[in-house]
Formats: C-alpha cells, sequence, structure tokens
C-alpha cells in the first residue's frame, strides 16, 4: 500500500539508517520497525487505577544523574 508519512527527523534518520543496515527500501524499514514496536510488552502494572512501569528484577538501575545528563543533553 502507499501512503505519504510525516514524521519526525529523528525518527527518519533512524529509519533510513536502519534500511541502510538491512539493504532494504525505506518503506519496508518503516514497516519493520512499527511492527517491532507494536509487539513490544511494556511491562506495567496497576495501583489504584494508574498504570505503572514495573521492569523485571534484573534491569539495569536509572539514576537520577543519568536522568539528568539526557536532560541536559536534550535541552529539557
Amino acid at each position: 500500500m502507499r501512503t505519504t508519512l510525516h514524521i519526525d527527523d529523528d525518527a527518519y534518520k533512524l529509519a533510513v539508517r536502519y534500511a541502510k543496515n538491512r539493504k532494504i527500501g525505506l518503506g519496508k524499514a518503516v514497516s519493520e520497525l512499527v511492527a517491532k514496536g507494536a509487539r513490544v510488552k511494556i511491562p506495567v502494572k496497576e495501583v489504584s487505577g494508574l498504570l505503572i512501569f514495573d521492569p523485571p528484577k534484573d534491569f539495569p538501575k536509572i539514576t537520577t544523574e543519568q536522568v539528568r545528563r539526557i536532560m541536559e543533553e536534550e535541552g529539557i
């Protein structure tokens, strides 16, 4: 199926890199990435009607310093 998409520049760059690395067309790359993203199960639990991120016990810890660094890099 043919369509026109408006996507963010960073998403476009990721899709182009994905396509080049796999030697496939951009449309196929976007299709694969969307399908992969839709299949991801996000570990959440419900607490009093609120969904809470509930990673596995061996999930790497995210420190306050890592969050601050990323926020600075992103200009947030």
